[in-house]
């Protein structure tokens, strides 16, 4: 069974396009405020905020190439290469290594790919669990 497997590629990490950056909660926010008070967020007005990264994510280690902040990283950085959009959706990242080769993952039904982003699906699960939880 193909089960997703992270090469290490930086693409996670690195950011041009407005649609690849993290959506945040506001606990995250402050979380990662909190490291860093100089960090760039735009509100949706939901609770939700788009996290502005040009170039590289402040918290990535470019000579080890993995985050320096990994036990506190937020959930849209957890669920990579599956991305959580503006409008609430998910998409798989097509800049991602990973997807490049392994296309058809995005011909696969959702149960399909609940079972190749296991562990991406389940740290989001987690998150939404804790919405409701609280």
């Amino acid at each position: 069974m193909l089960k997703f497997e992270c090469l290490f590629c930086e693409k996670c990490c690195y950011f041009e396009d407005e649609e690849e950056m993290p959506v945040v909660f506001e606990d995250e926010v402050r979380r990662l405020r909190a490291l860093r008070d100089d960090l760039e967020f735009v509100p949706f007005g939901d609770g939700r905020y788009r996290w502005i990264i040009r170039g590289y994510c402040p918290f990535f280690d470019r000579e080890k190439r993995r985050c320096k902040i990994h036990e506190h990283k937020p959930t849209s950085c957890r669920i990579y290469p599956l991305i959580l959009m503006g409008d609430g959706n998910l998409a798989i990242s097509e800049e991602c290594e990973w997807v490049k080769e392994h296309p058809e993952v995005k011909e696969m039904e959702f149960r399909e790919l609940l079972l190749v982003f296991e562990d991406e699906f389940r740290a989001l699960f987690r998150r939404l669990l804790g919405f409701v939880n609280k």
